[in-house]
């Protein structure tokens, strides 16, 4: 029997999976195993959300039981140590040693801090539910701490934020921010006026891959919603409380990091790497001998250029690799990929956005209206309308930027004495 292990639930191993339990029902000599370190499949696009206080984590992670209930696709949950790929053999944390005839590595990627000081130490990543989670408590915490705090040098401190990157997940991240602030300024009794949200950008312009019209119409949305958009400003060093830009300026506020991603490898033995931890492989998704790679994993050339890190283009690679991994199976020929893009979106808060998809350019609520459109066709792509309507309940029944539950006790890391923060001592 021959076994295929695919190794991450991201968007392309899940769509890897999916692809070989399609192809393998009712045939008894190919086994899969996907392994992955939880037991969800998380929905990476819409971390700002999180992040930004629209919706509850449920929203966004789909237990892999539920995807995978047919029986054919065996779900290991345990973190992967080591490759070895002589012995073809994967060593587990916690779980015995799997052997494989087959691998399909889609172990997505991580934060790229590009080296600049202090940034790994200082700044906040956003690539994870955990980072999204960390990130809003963090938000909402200082605002809490903000209003037990009477000095206004120091709240407008609390206040300020930055975010690094104003590609797709920085801009959606501000937006969102941007959203939410009303809301727990109105809840804590803070003057907006106080409150400071920066997009950061080392380009001339943010979403450069939607084009100059696109980036300049998001720009100017968050602009109005109150964020500050920096251009051509490269962050040259991260503090605990500060960004400092290759201008000399000092920006202070918490940052957090969206300004880019690379590869996250298990060790590549003998593989090729490009110089951003991703393997190189050929227009069948082939990393080397039987060994595939799909997703923020792979780094392949079409047409002259690097296939984009966007979810669609993770689907067909994770499909791509699974396909080929059969027919090697059954002795067949290659298909090499060929991608069929259909364009982006990008939200800013729950009704406003920018999109340009199958040539046509939207903005505003349509744009908003075109992202929910496509998590409902990937919805429909990965399970049922049980799926699409849990979607919908997040999305539109449940209140949306809430606020959570108290995290300090009166002054608890304020900053402030208890007389600035207005509490009187009988009150401790």
């Amino acid at each position: 029997m021959n076994h295929i292990v695919i190794v991450g639930a991201g968007y392309a191993g899940v769509h890897a999976a999916k692809t070989l339990e399609k192809r393998l029902r009712g045939r008894r000599d190919v086994a899969v195993t996907l392994v992955n370190r939880d037991r969800f499949h998380v929905l990476m696009t819409s971390l700002h959300e999180i992040a930004g206080g629209r919706v509850d984590k449920q929203a966004v992670r789909i237990p892999l039981h539920d995807l995978f209930a047919s029986g054919i696709v065996r779900l290991v949950t345990d973190t992967v140590e080591e490759v070895d790929y002589q012995g073809k053999t994967l060593r587990l944390a916690s779980h015995p040693p799997i052997s494989f005839d087959y691998l399909i590595l889609a172990t997505g990627s991580r934060p790229n801090y590009f080296g600049i000081e202090g940034a790994a130490e200082h700044a906040m990543p956003l690539w994870s539910l955990a980072d999204a989670l960390a990130v809003r408590r963090m938000v909402s915490g200082r605002f809490e701490q903000a209003a037990q705090c009477a000095d206004p040098a120091r709240r407008r401190e609390l206040l300020s934020f930055l975010v690094a990157g104003g590609g797709f997940t920085g801009a959606e991240l501000a937006g969102e921010l941007a959203r939410w602030c009303p809301r727990l300024c109105a809840h804590y009794g803070l003057d907006r006026g106080e409150v400071s949200l920066t997009l950061i950008e080392a380009m001339s312009a943010i979403l450069p891959n939607l084009g100059p019209q696109a980036g300049s119409q998001a720009a100017a949305k968050l602009e109005r919603m109150g964020v500050k958009v920096l251009t051509g400003a490269k962050i040259v060093k991260v503090e605990e409380n500060a960004a400092c830009l290759a201008d000399g300026a000092r920006l202070p506020g918490r940052l957090v990091w969206t300004a880019g991603i690379e590869g996250n490898p298990v060790n590549a033995g003998p593989l090729p790497l490009n110089n951003r931890g991703r393997f190189q492989v050929d227009g069948c998704m082939c990393a080397g001998g039987c060994v595939f790679a799909a997703g923020d994993a792979q780094t392949y050339v079409e047409n002259g250029k690097p296939l984009p890190q966007m979810v669609e283009a993770a689907e067909q690679t994770g499909a791509a690799a699974a396909l080929n991994v059969l027919h090697a199976i059954d002795k067949g020929a290659q298909t090499p990929l060929r991608t069929h893009l259909h364009g982006c979106v990008v939200s800013l808060g729950n009704r406003d956005g920018v999109a340009r998809v199958m040539g046509m350019k939207l903005s505003g609520w349509p744009a908003s209206m075109m992202k929910h459109l496509i998590n409902v066709r990937y919805f429909l792509q990965l399970g049922d309308l049980e799926m699409v309507f849990t979607y919908f309940r997040h999305e539109f029944r449940t209140p949306t930027y809430s606020i959570p539950e108290p995290q300090y006790t009166l002054t608890e890391r304020t900053g402030c004495s208890h007389e600035q923060a207005g509490v009187p001592q009988h009150a401790l």
